[in-house]
């Protein structure tokens, strides 16, 4: 799955049509994921929830971002929701088109071919490692900055988002703290054995087209439903 940093670097790329807030916008497409730094819902299903899953879908991603904009269209233009929107289709695009080129089950055992073309075990702790010397190279390259870690330093924030727990974002256990303490450059950077940068940086960029493309679909479906009616 596409990490924070690849998920704000598509948010910001699709922002260079919109021109929302950045710091919201880069707040909203990683709340998603904050479910795991929050008490209530990492034990409850919580990706399921924040991620709007399919319950009927039991196989690869199922993010029904459809849903979550016929819910909180109205608040699409608020950037923090935009961006958790971006996050849904990011996820779904990568879960199909990307991670298959890097992860493949055989004889029922989770694989990774790495850049050298060698096989290993999936071992989570593996590919987060690596995920983690992406991010901190493409923090370098976009300038993604700090992120405020308290609501309070936001005068503009507005959220009523049902389905996230803002305390698994915000303060010294959530994702933004994790985010500004672990992926920000370090000095000297680490290359990846997995993932090659210049290809994931060009994965942002058709990943990019597709989020575009989809939300003019759900933009033209609200707009042949209004005439419908």
């Amino acid at each position: 799955m596409p990490a924070a940093r690849i998920h704000e670097v598509i948010a910001l790329k699709v922002n260079q049509d919109c021109n929302y807030d950045n710091t919201l916008l880069r707040l909203g497409t990683i709340s998603p994921d904050s479910w795991r730094n929050s008490e209530k819902l990492k034990n409850n299903n919580g990706k399921n929830i924040t991620h709007f899953r399919n319950p009927d879908v039991t196989e690869g991603e199922s993010n029904d971002y459809d849903r979550f904009y016929d819910k909180y269209k109205n608040d699409i233009n608020n950037p923090f929701y935009f961006g958790y929107l971006v996050h849904l289709m990011v996820d779904q695009y990568w879960k199909t088109y990307i991670d298959p080129k890097y992860c493949f089950k055989e004889n029922g055992i989770d694989k990774c071919r790495l850049r050298d073309g060698s096989i290993v075990n999936n071992e989570h702790y593996f590919s987060y490692y690596e995920d983690e010397k992406i991010q901190r190279m493409l923090a370098k390259k976009y300038n993604l900055g700090l992120l405020p870690t308290n609501m309070d330093e936001l005068s503009n924030f507005e959220c009523n988002i049902e389905e996230i727990d803002l305390d698994g974002l915000f303060g010294p256990a959530g994702t933004v703290n994790f985010v500004n303490s672990r992926l920000m450059p370090k000095e000297k950077s680490e290359e990846s054995v997995l993932y090659g940068f210049n290809d994931i940086d060009s994965y942002t960029d058709e990943t990019t087209e597709f989020v575009k493309q989809e939300l003019t679909r759900l933009l033209s479906l609200d707009n042949e439903s209004h005439r419908v009616q």
